[in-house]
């Protein structure tokens, strides 16, 4: 069978379209002989996104932007339609971020699905977000180090400002004074080291006594730790004795029995009842003490000369005495007993 050659002409003619047409898909990202998925996406700006730019899940591309228009509602934002060519699940909850794939400022639209969902249909709407580029980033990073160096620049500016206001004559002049006394009072506090240490080796047998002694003290301390334990304990037990006994009322007793005692000095005092008589008449003391003077003289007697009174000695004399011996002997009686009592005063 011959064709003629118009119809070969056609078909190498429609062949080549095919293959030109199959090419340049290619060449942007898509397969004709693949199954592929229209997803969309609508962003208030796109930031330098164009066609035929890669749509990529963990840095692998799986499909390309094939369109970009604006939205019906005219509000400035972006629909971007996005060719997906993967059996890779992408589903409803993905979000397709706008990324900077190079420092040259190429886009790229990564799909990032965090949450779990239904898979995603032909033709649904995708979560639109945009990241920063690399030099927004580098921008934002670098923002508070410029900040901090303005404010550093600032301050070594005003710094420079105060130094050149400070350092006149007189305030030279009063660097130099202050330093000659920092000099006065270093050479003072080395005088003092030395005297100090002068002091130090003179008494160094003192010191080294004292040491000793604090030392012993210390050991005897503890030596007789478990003494001092046991007087710490005994003087808690005697604190313990005194808050459960109430001291309070014992003082109380105490004082109110003061109180009745001092009344009673002061009722003897002013001469009331017999002691308080006793105390304060004179007549009575004398009387008693005459009558004291008089029952020796008595005793004596009856010892000297017992035949007056009995008649038989029951103190083993029978001697007569008369009555100036037995007067001599009162008084000598009585002389003694004043000595006695001179003694005990």
């Amino acid at each position: 069978m011959k064709y003629s050659k118009e119809f070969i002409i056609g078909l190498v003619s429609l062949l080549a379209v095919f293959v030109l047409y199959w090419g340049a898909t290619y060449l942007k990202g898509g397969d004709l002989f693949s199954s592929s998925t229209k997803l969309y996406a609508v962003y208030p700006k796109v930031d330098g996104l164009s066609k035929s730019q890669p749509v990529i899940i963990s840095g692998f591309q799986v499909g390309t932007i094939t369109n970009m228009t604006f939205h019906p509602s005219m509000d400035g934002s972006v629909v971007v339609e996005m060719t997906i060519n993967t059996n890779y699940p992408v589903n409803k909850n993905t979000v397709a971020r706008i990324t900077s794939t190079d420092l040259l400022g190429g886009k790229a639209i990564d799909l990032v699905s965090d949450i779990p969902g239904a898979p995603a249909e032909n033709g649904d709407t995708l979560t639109p977000e945009i990241s920063l580029s690399l030099s927004e980033e580098v921008n934002l990073q670098v923002a508070p180090l410029r900040n901090k160096v303005e404010k550093l620049l600032g301050s070594v500016d005003t710094v420079l400002t105060l130094t050149t206001e400070i350092f006149t004559e007189d305030f030279k002049n009063n660097i130099e004074s202050s330093v000659g006394s920092i000099r006065a009072t270093i050479a003072s506090l080395e005088s003092s080291a030395r005297s100090f240490e002068k002091l130090m080796i003179d008494n160094e047998e003192n010191l080294t006594k004292t040491v000793n002694d604090v030392g012993e003290v210390s050991h005897v301390l503890q030596t007789n730790k478990m003494n001092l334990d046991k007087i710490a304990r005994n003087l808690a037990a005697v604190s313990d004795s005194l808050i459960e006994s109430n001291p309070g009322q014992a003082f109380r007793s105490l004082s109110s029995t003061l109180v009745n005692f001092n009344e009673l000095l002061a009722r003897v005092e002013q001469g009331e009842g017999n002691l308080g008589l006793l105390l304060n008449d004179e007549d009575l003391f004398n009387n008693l003490e005459l009558a004291s003077d008089r029952m020796n003289l008595l005793l004596l007697d009856m010892q000297l000369n017992p035949k007056r009174y009995v008649n038989f000695s029951i103190f083993g004399r029978s001697k007569k005495v008369d009555a100036e011996e037995l007067n001599r002997l009162h008084n000598e009686d009585k002389r003694k007993r004043e000595e006695l009592k001179e003694k005990r005063n």
